[in-house]
């Protein structure tokens, strides 16, 4: 009954806040006041809670008229167009959005990753730099967008001093900042590369032994077969319940 009573709570709230985040001069007021408007909104949020993600996709793909005046349609519709995996409408959506509207992490995280995936890099780092100037965000989120950041510097100049950035990670992330040294100096092809693995999969420290599978293929790309086959052998008893791992020893 709590429970029930609580949902109904939750769902009179947004009900106004719906109302709230309006323009009650907007020109569209009748057309974002309307009983459809009203009912598509609540079925999407309804859908999307009982992970039913295509149907509520369905029911906010009416409500394109709410992106601009909006924001919690906006955070909605993001998280819904990820759950469906449609990632090319995803990035077109918010590249569409105001500059206003934009003011929440997962947009300026996507953005971001888009520019990146692009190759734009000075427009992927304005995204990761408002994240990370924006005092609302969180110092995880921050701490993500920085270490994105870090790729995207490296990526534009291979020479640029990414270790200085990652050496002002705070040191409750120290083991963050390791693994990204780890994949940074992976991509640079540069002599630490062992050691930056060896150090987060030692069982004797960090032992984080997910990373095996990617100083593995490292290897093999690298055509180090037997070292590679070395890794496996050793770790044995991890790997069978990987299947990745366990189907790269297949190859191997």
């Amino acid at each position: 009954m709590y429970s029930s009573l609580s949902k109904i709570f939750v769902y009179i709230l947004i009900f106004f806040s719906f109302f709230l985040n309006f323009n009650a001069h907007s020109a569209n007021q009748k057309k974002l006041y309307s009983r459809k408007s009203i009912s598509n909104y609540f079925s999407g949020i309804i859908s999307s809670n009982n992970n039913n993600n295509k149907l509520a996709l369905k029911y906010f793909n009416n409500l394109n008229h709410l992106k601009n005046n909006h924001d919690q349609f906006n955070r909605e519709i993001v998280f819904t167009l990820v759950q469906t995996k449609e990632i090319s409408e995803l990035f077109s959506y918010l590249k569409k959005l105001r500059k206003k509207n934009l003011n929440f992490f997962d947009a300026n995280l996507l953005l971001g990753i888009s520019y990146l995936l692009e190759k734009n890099y000075i427009k992927s780092s304005s995204y990761f730099n408002s994240i990370i100037q924006t005092r609302k965000f969180s110092n995880l989120e921050k701490l993500i967008a920085q270490s994105l950041l870090s790729y995207v510097k490296v990526f534009e100049n291979r020479l640029h001093d990414y270790e200085t950035e990652l050496n002002i990670i705070s040191k409750y992330y120290k083991n963050f900042a390791l693994i990204n040294n780890a994949f940074i100096s992976c991509y640079l092809d540069n002599k630490n590369v062992d050691e930056n693995f060896l150090r987060i999969i030692n069982p004797d420290t960090l032992n984080f032994t997910r990373y095996n599978f990617f100083y593995i293929n490292f290897l093999v790309s690298k055509n180090r077969n037997d070292e590679a086959l070395k890794v496996l052998e050793k770790n044995n008893d991890i790997f069978n319940a990987n299947l990745l791992l366990d189907q790269t020893k297949s190859w191997l």
